[in-house]
Order: C-alpha cells, then sequence, then structure tokens
C-alpha cells in the first residue's frame, strides 16, 4: 500500500479514539484536508468501518449520523476492512413496502448495547428462540440497545412481548445522550402501552395511551406499528391494529430537542418489581419515509 493510503488508514483510526471515539467524521476531514486519502463521503464510510472491536464502543457515521459499533479489529487483532456492511445487505429493500429487517433472528448483528454509565448500559442483551431479549443487571438499571443505522421519518413495525409487570420503551432518533422520543412498554397495573415521551424528560412531555389494557395481550406477541414524520415530528402509534395515540411534538416543553435523525433502540429499564422481568422484540422492520 502506498504511502498516502497508511496516513489515511492511521488517521482514519486514531482520531476517532482520541475524540472518544464519536467523531469519526473528524479523521474523515482531516484526510480530506491533508490530501492523502479519498474525500468525502468514501473516507467517512471508511472511519465507520474501521474501528477498535471494544465491548460495544460507538462510533458515528460520518455520511448518515448512525451511531455504530466499529467492526474493523477482530478478536487476535486481525484489521478487517468491510468493503459492505452486512446490516446494509440485509433485508428487502428500503423502498420496498414492507420495509427493511432490522433483526435477523439469530443474532445482535447490527445492534450494540449502549455501554456508558447512567446511559443504558445497566442490562443483558441476547438472542433467544428467535427473539432479542433485555433484562435488568441490577434492580432499578437501565438498559439500552441501539440500531448501528440511523432513521428520520420512518414506519416501524415489530412484535413485542413482555414479562409483568416491566418498564420497557422503543426509542427513536435517540442521541448521543439523550433518549429521543419514547414508545413507551409499560405493562404494570398503573403503565402505558403505546403512549409516546419524550425519553429523559418523562414527567413533561408524555401522551398516554387510552384504552391500551384492552388491546394488549399478555403473555403473548403483540403488533407495535410507530410512524414518525417531520421535525419536530407528528408520531402515531398502532397496537394489535388498533390505532392508540397521535401525538406532535411542535411546542413541546423541551430542554433541547432529539435529533432529526437517529438510531432505533429498545430499553429495558423500572424498579425492583421488574427486575428479572425480560423484554422480547422479534421481526423488526422499518420502511423510511419520503
Amino acid at each position: 500500500m502506498t504511502r498516502a493510503f497508511h496516513t489515511f488508514l492511521a488517521l482514519a483510526i486514531l482520531l476517532p479514539c482520541l475524540a472518544g471515539s464519536d467523531f469519526p467524521e473528524a479523521a474523515a476531514e482531516a484526510v480530506k484536508q491533508s490530501g492523502a486519502g479519498p474525500p468525502l463521503p468514501a473516507a467517512g464510510r471508511l472511519a465507520r468501518r474501521v474501528g477498535w472491536a471494544g465491548n460495544d464502543v460507538g462510533t458515528t457515521n460520518a455520511t448518515d449520523g448512525a451511531w455504530c459499533r466499529p467492526a474493523g479489529l477482530e478478536k487476535g487483532g486481525a484489521l478487517r476492512l468491510l468493503a459492505d456492511s452486512r446490516s446494509e445487505k440485509e433485508g428487502a429493500p428500503e423502498g420496498s413496502p414492507e420495509g427493511e429487517s432490522l433483526f435477523d433472528g439469530r443474532s445482535l448483528d447490527g445492534w450494540h448495547r449502549r455501554n456508558r454509565p447512567g446511559h443504558g448500559w445497566g442490562a443483558v442483551w441476547k438472542v433467544a428462540d428467535g427473539a432479542i431479549t433485555g433484562v435488568q443487571e441490577w434492580p432499578g438499571a437501565t438498559g439500552v440497545l441501539v440500531t448501528r443505522k440511523a432513521v428520520g421519518d420512518a414506519d416501524l413495525r415489530l412484535q413485542v412481548r413482555t414479562d409483568w409487570p416491566l418498564d420497557a420503551g422503543v426509542h427513536l432518533r435517540m442521541g448521543r445522550f439523550a433518549g429521543g422520543w419514547e414508545v413507551t412498554l409499560h405493562t404494570r397495573d398503573d403503565g402505558d402501552v403505546a403512549g409516546v415521551a419524550c425519553g429523559g424528560l418523562f414527567d413533561r412531555v408524555h401522551t398516554p395511551a387510552k384504552g391500551w389494557k384492552d388491546v394488549w395481550k399478555k403473555d403473548d406477541w403483540n403488533d407495535l406499528r410507530v410512524t414518525i414524520r417531520g421535525n419536530p415530528p407528528v408520531i402515531k402509534t398502532y397496537l394489535n391494529g388498533k390505532a392508540m395515540t397521535t401525538f406532535k411534538a411542535e411546542g413541546a416543553d423541551l430542554d433541547e430537542p432529539p435529533p432529526a435523525r437517529g438510531p432505533i433502540a429498545l430499553k429495558v429499564s423500572g424498579p425492583e418489581t421488574c427486575f428479572n422481568h425480560r423484554l422480547y422484540v422479534r421481526r423488526v422492520r422499518v420502511r423510511r419515509l419520503k
């Protein structure tokens, strides 16, 4: 390989790490200014696809803002350049009526655990019997599992069930630390399912769903659909085919609004009564809306 390419490769790996692994676009911009490598967006894609395979370390996709786990160094230290992301190839084309699959039913490829104290590291996520399962690591913990890809306007469909009681949720447009927009899965007597809130500001920004107990199937799979459009968005939820909530974010009491694009996330949380209770998710598909 040429000296210029070696320089580009070093910048693509080291600069995101020095910046806390949050900004590979800095590496891409440095390469662009130095003339040592290809211009954006190619540099941004390579910065995303080369990284340290630590435990759920995340980076930000320089071309589409997706929060993702780097996959450059496998166990044993062998450097691997990914010509194409597997998660980008799996599932139906993004423009198809059924959308794109975000879960293959066998692994957590395309997802990573948010590994930051106080921001979602407190859960164990696994795949069992064709479903993603999440459970708190200790009583009162909050755990978050995040997609590598970011989406803006979208139609999200998935099947969910929970042990009872549980505080869980599906989040859209997650920020680096903020909780994005939450669709509630608070399956308890005083809970809320298919309501909409702003993650982290639940007491201030929350539109609960009415009559969810009449629709929710306890100890069985439930079809959840969420559409999100615009910025500030209008979010609509549907549970087992029934329209539940229409939430309009315009004018909401927000300290800082969630981004216009961001990853999708699953969350488990709740008090001690929720400990050892699980969230189950399968058949996750998203269709990007224009």
